[in-house]
């Protein structure tokens, strides 16, 4: 009798938490999360459909200016590229259309150069796909240099 008491206090011990995970989801955005809309400004208040996330920023300085670099994934993958002065003032997408609302595999800034990250730009969301790798050059940021550098398949 003892036995069944513990089973059955244990089996509903563990359906109350599996029905609190339930009823009581995680949230699915975190407090530390950036949302910019498609012209790179900044606005926290965005429906889903409208937003895009930052997942990647850097913060440069060209000929005595800060700037801030960052991108922002849509809801299906898609990036946008940004640049502004800090703290989003002056944000607008950056000219570089090779690399603009593609599926972005990572972002690497290049040691030792301020201004000049690797872009890799895959061609798909799913794998195996393409994968081409770019250097941008933002020494000038009204004027991104976009170099093509190498095409490879994507392991799986």
């Amino acid at each position: 009798m003892a036995n069944l008491n513990r089973f059955i206090t244990a089996t509903l011990t563990t359906l109350s938490l599996f029905i609190g995970t339930i009823v009581y989801p995680s949230k699915p955005a975190s407090a530390d999360e950036v949302y910019i809309d498609n012209n790179c400004r900044r606005n926290q208040a965005l429906p889903q459909d409208d937003r895009f996330t930052i997942f990647y920023s850097s913060q440069i300085r060209v000929n005595g200016q800060d700037y801030w670099f960052y991108a922002g994934r849509y809801q299906d993958g898609a990036a946008i590229f940004c640049i502004s002065r800090v703290n989003f003032r002056e944000a607008r997408t950056l000219s570089a259309r090779q690399i603009q609302y593609q599926f972005i595999e990572k972002i690497v800034k290049v040691p030792n150069r301020n201004a000049t990250f690797i872009v890799t730009v895959a061609e798909g969301n799913g794998s195996p796909v393409p994968l081409t790798d770019y250097r941008l050059n933002l020494n000038n940021p009204n004027r991104p240099i976009l170099t093509r550098l190498r095409r490879r398949l994507s392991r799986m």
